[in-house]
């Protein structure tokens, strides 16, 4: 039915089409690690936002010594509560995203607050307990 230069012309056409898909630069989420390094639990929330869209998983309660991955495309914005008192925000604040994973310690701030300071992103093969 159809001739070999057809086939051969809608095969380079397809070849080309994966090839334009596979060589896109993808959307990468950048992953932020936070360790809890204060004496009280604290109620992580991460809202990111990228291209227009708006993620937001539910709510994390990171114990003393404990730590989370967040796994989001995009900037973020942090909000950390306490988690005795879920209505006294304790932080609050936009991370910008970038190609690069981050990894912050909370720490107290007195009086009342914490803050994130940044520490080494944890090695590869690493479980997050």
């Amino acid at each position: 039915m159809f001739s070999t230069g057809q086939r051969a012309s809608r095969f380079s056409w397809a070849v080309a089409a994966l090839l334009a898909v596979g060589l896109a630069p993808a959307a990468r989420a950048e992953t932020i690690v936070l360790r809890n390094d204060t004496r009280t639990p604290v109620v992580v929330q991460v809202t990111a936002v990228f291209q227009g869209n708006i993620r937001r998983p539910p709510p994390v309660t990171l114990h003393p010594r404990m730590t989370a991955t967040f796994n989001l495309p995009g900037n973020k914005y942090i909000v950390i509560y306490d988690a005795a008192v879920t209505t006294r925000i304790l932080y609050r604040n936009t991370i910008v995203g970038g190609p690069m994973n981050r990894a912050f310690s909370v720490m107290p701030n007195p009086p009342a607050q914490v803050k994130l300071d940044p520490i080494p992103f944890p090695p590869a093969g690493w479980t997050g307990r």
